[in-house]
């Protein structure tokens, strides 16, 4: 994924474009647990805080799916973990509700 990705960015390729379900390749990589192509987007422009179509944010994905290095590679970037989606859920509720218990707490953490 990493040289396909360096090379459509040098293109000037858009890190923000969405898909039909309104998910960016940021959405996507921090879904998969990608943290090279995670890190790649934000250093190219990629929002941490876009709403796919039911809210989730590429951190809300993240947390769902216990992927704690992108996590945090995106709260370093300025993700909110506030942000709720349409279920009202921030991404701290999804690690909590997940039992994520690493994730969780290095989200409090960070939030207080």
């Amino acid at each position: 994924f990493l040289p396909i990705a360096r090379y459509l960015i040098e293109c000037g390729a858009n890190a923000n474009i969405q898909d039909g379900l309104k998910e960016t390749p940021l959405h996507r990589a921090a879904t998969r647990g990608i943290e090279e192509l995670v890190s790649l987007l934000l250093e190219n422009g990629a929002n941490p805080n876009l709403q796919n179509s039911v809210g989730n944010t590429p951190l809300h994905l993240a947390c769902e799916e216990d992927q704690r290095c992108c996590a945090l590679r995106l709260i370093k970037a300025g993700a909110s973990s506030f942000v709720e989606n349409r279920d009202e859920k921030t991404p701290l509720d999804l690690a909590t509700w997940a039992t994520r218990t690493a994730l969780k707490n290095a989200l409090q953490e960070v939030a207080t």
